[in-house]
């Protein structure tokens, strides 16, 4: 790993693909971030953990001009943004080497990787400036304390610890009868047995955590939640736009591939204190970090209380694709900023 190269290099770190593709994400977000890094004076390009060599790394360039990738033999970066598309590229040994060298060498590795609910729940929990922002949580254990929390609760959700885009939760409630469970639009009723045997069907895949129902603000009789993008900026995390995703009539979660729509932060602007909102990200940011390393940017999926005061349900490592043309704009072109003042800090710091 060569430490004597002038030129701010910043690597994408992205998976392979296994299709016809070359790799795993959105490549519309890569070209645009590689140009916005190029723009401003650095060398970006794309790897995957196969690419990495003991001397060297076998990155590829884009070409704007005929739309292709060029494979190229590049030093290691002085950054490495972590855009790896599943948990399981980041078990593997190779990644956890990469990792580990770019601890050892002071170089930025963001974000280190993905967040699970229940540890970052307690992260953030262990903060006595962030405990009221958070709902009720707790691991999943034994069916008996999840039916113990159930009958002091009365509804609760039970979400997938390493989960996404909505998948995998339900809300769970019960009337001192009977149980209710739903899943998106659905809700099926059942008597004791059946729900225990329902649920420890649910649970016996995967990790789960319970969170106590939070009742949030409704537009039209419908939920909503923000969607908030965080980027580090001059040891700060600062919002860089917001989005609002409303569920569909019924639907108890609210992201668009299940249904939920967009709708602009003008609608709720009044119910907002973006002060309030800053201090969050930030507080979110800086305790995130100590525990996980240096992260560049999240994502925050926060619910209104009806006063207005917010609930931070989730916050990911790895945000996905904003659908709001001017909020992805902006994101692109701090992070490309970013990116490059840490790669030029880094060369610097080298070369001194």
């Amino acid at each position: 790993m060569g430490s004597n190269n002038r030129t701010p290099m910043i690597g994408i770190l992205v998976s392979k693909a296994d299709d016809e593709r070359m790799f795993k994400g959105d490549i519309e977000f890569f070209i645009q971030l590689l140009q916005q890094i190029n723009k401003s004076g650095s060398t970006g390009f794309l790897f995957t953990l196969d690419d990495i060599q003991k001397d060297y790394i076998q990155g590829y360039t884009y070409s704007a001009l005929n739309n292709k990738w060029k494979s190229k033999k590049l030093p290691y970066p002085h950054v490495i943004y972590n855009r790896i598309a599943s948990r399981k590229d980041e078990a593997t040994v190779h990644f956890l080497k990469l990792k580990k060298l770019y601890r050892n060498k002071n170089r930025y590795f963001f974000n280190p990787g993905f967040f699970d609910k229940w540890k970052c729940y307690k992260v953030l929990a262990s903060s006595d400036k962030l405990k009221t922002f958070l709902p009720n949580t707790w691991l999943y254990t034994t069916i008996d304390d999840l039916l113990d929390k159930l009958t002091i609760q009365h509804s609760v959700y039970i979400k997938p610890i390493q989960g996404f885009k909505g998948n995998g939760i339900y809300k769970l409630t019960f009337d001192g009868v009977r149980y209710t469970v739903y899943k998106r639009q659905k809700k099926s009723t059942y008597s004791h047995a059946d729900f225990v045997s329902k649920i420890s069907k649910i649970v016996q895949k995967k990790p789960y955590i319970i969170q106590s129902e939070i009742h949030t603000d409704t537009i039209g009789q419908r939920k909503y939640d923000l969607r908030v993008i965080c980027i580090n900026g001059d040891s700060t995390y600062r919002i860089k736009g917001i989005g609002i995703r409303q569920a569909e009539k019924d639907s108890i979660i609210t992201h668009v591939p299940n249904g939920g729509d967009i709708l602009s932060v003008d609608v709720i602007k009044h119910k907002l204190s973006m002060q309030q909102l800053e201090t969050l990200a930030d507080s979110i940011g800086y305790t995130l970090a100590r525990t996980y390393g240096f992260i560049g940017e999240f994502s925050i999926d926060i619910g209104l209380e009806p006063n207005g005061h917010p609930i931070v349900f989730e916050v990911n490592s790895k945000p996905m694709k904003f659908d709001e043309d001017e909020i992805q704009t902006v994101r692109i072109k701090e992070l490309g900023k970013l990116c490059c003042q840490l790669a030029n800090t880094t060369v610097k710091s080298e070369l001194s």
